[in-house]
């Protein structure tokens, strides 16, 4: 309920637009001025325009839209210059066919403080143009805030390594607000609301309500994540053996590298140790390499002290890895510093399988 009353607020802030008649032309040529500002480049495809007497607030919770009548500028670049510096500072943004991009500014160190000047480049090839209807600098508010935020939570993404853990719900991994969070606050919010309305009158029934529809209204954002990724599991893995499953999977560099080892190694029982700097890399090669006595030291020295090696034990190193391997000599150096001797049983571009000398 609070979250919808959000949405119909009105928190814009204070914006500073510019329209067609308030750019002067510094490079390039005007075709056309109505609706929009029309130009055609210069012999080195440049369209300079600039935005002249204008004192600009310039702040890092900024977004820079433009709105572009037809195909935009592949590129859009942004010059300016502060009142406390005689740098000149530019910025350059991929439209990506984009005819409305928006930029936004926060992570723009030198966007701060006040501006007087303001410029932005363009670059066409001969003979094309572009049409430029304006420019808005402009603090996002709530509403806008609360339309990315809906729109993060039901886009579409692919599950990435970094959701094996964590899900956050969010179109970028590491970017919130994370519906989660969100629903938590809120139904806490409507708890306390419940209690302070009903005070003796209230009744658990009417709690459990609450929480259990929350529960199911998040929900049903996994249950939506998962029948879309059904789709893409479907078109990559439909119709293939176990085998070429792995192998068509992002996993398959170590899946291969672990299969070679098998078949390399000899002994009844023989030891494994997986050296590797990355916990899924390292992961994922113990798990491969079942059934065999697996050790992994995780987020720790890669190889044990020489102590606790034995002749015939195995070292799978899995990049990236740290090991010290003298090739030339077969010594290996262990920590604290003691060097054995190893044989090489094979190398590729994704590890090797090193085996301890007798």
């Amino acid at each position: 309920m609070f979250f919808l009353l959000l949405i119909g607020i009105a928190g814009t802030a204070r914006a500073q637009t510019w329209s067609a008649d308030d750019f002067s032309v510094e490079m390039g040529t005007v075709v056309h001025q109505g609706a929009g500002l029309t130009l055609e480049p210069n012999e080195q495809g440049q369209v300079l325009l600039g935005i002249p007497g204008a004192t600009i607030a310039l702040s890092s919770g900024q977004r820079a839209h433009f709105t572009f009548l037809g195909p935009p500028p592949p590129k859009i670049y942004l010059i300016w210059r502060r009142s406390d510096s005689e740098q000149l500072f530019q910025l350059s943004f991929a439209t990506h066919g984009n005819s409305r991009p928006t930029f936004d500014l926060a992570t723009v160190a030198d966007w701060r403080g006040q501006s007087e000047s303001l410029q932005l480049g363009f670059r066409l090839e001969p003979g094309t143009s572009l049409t430029l209807v304006d420019v808005r600098l402009a603090a996002p508010g709530i509403r806008e805030r609360v339309a990315e935020a809906l729109h993060s939570w039901r886009a579409f993404r692919p599950w990435a390594p970094a959701d094996i853990n964590v899900l956050t719900g969010t179109l970028t991994f590491n970017e919130g607000p994370y519906p989660a969070q969100v629903f938590a606050f809120f139904i806490l919010l409507l708890l306390l609301a419940y209690l302070a309305w009903q005070r003796s009158r209230a009744r658990w029934t009417a709690v459990a309500t609450i929480i259990l529809c929350a529960w199911v209204a998040l929900d049903a954002l996994w249950q939506w994540r998962l029948w879309q990724q059904l789709g893409v599991t479907r078109a990559k893995y439909a119709g293939l053996g176990s085998s070429q499953k792995i192998q068509v999977s992002e996993s398959n560099k170590v899946a291969n590298l672990a299969m070679r080892a098998t078949r390399a190694i000899e002994g009844p029982d023989p030891r494994v140790f997986i050296a590797s700097q990355s916990d899924r890399e390292g992961m994922l090669a113990a798990y491969y390499m079942a059934p065999h006595n697996t050790y992994w030291h995780r987020r720790g020295d890669e190889l044990p002290e020489n102590r606790f090696l034995r002749p015939g034990d195995y070292i799978l190193a899995v990049n990236p890895s740290t090991i010290l391997y003298d090739r030339s000599d077969g010594l290996l150096r262990l920590p604290p510093g003691d060097a054995i001797n190893v044989i090489e049983r094979f190398a590729n571009n994704k590890g090797l399988l090193l085996e301890v000398a007798p």
